[in-house]
């Protein structure tokens, strides 16, 4: 019935979000809105979320991204679920001696593993979105 769909759903995010909190609660990480971007008008939330860390030779973005309804730019109500949305581009900018060491995205659906993600030019695709989803950027360069 819809209340143990619903408390499936919850199990799956709780399970998510603890395989990853590092990315979602670490301290090391800070706000940077212009780290990356999506590319299109696609109806999705990222930056708020964005986050990086750097280091002496390297940085690290998170990228988490929350799918939302069509005309919907809120995601606290009630509403249906969304469109898996598909295929969906990222650019990162990147300064001159920097380039993308790797990419790697997770999902609710599958959180015991990080599927690696194919970057060309400092750009990816997204291969889709059911509700969230987390992509991590390596950085390699200073």
């Amino acid at each position: 019935c819809r209340y143990e769909i619903e408390y499936l759903r919850d199990a799956e995010r709780n399970r998510f979000a603890m395989r990853y909190a590092k990315y979602f609660y670490g301290t090391e990480y800070f706000r940077t809105p212009d780290a990356a971007k999506i590319t299109g008008s696609v109806n999705v939330l990222y930056k708020p979320f964005l986050r990086q860390s750097k280091k002496a030779d390297s940085r690290e973005i998170v990228m988490p991204i929350v799918n939302l309804p069509e005309g919907q730019q809120f995601i606290c109500q009630h509403h249906k679920d969304p469109a898996v949305r598909k295929n969906i581009a990222v650019a990162v900018p990147l300064a001159e001696n920097e380039q993308i060491e790797a990419v790697y995205f997770m999902t609710p659906q599958s959180p015991e593993k990080a599927v690696k993600l194919a970057v060309k030019a400092g750009k990816f695709i997204i291969p889709e979105i059911k509700d969230a989803v987390l992509v991590v950027i390596k950085v390699k360069g200073k």
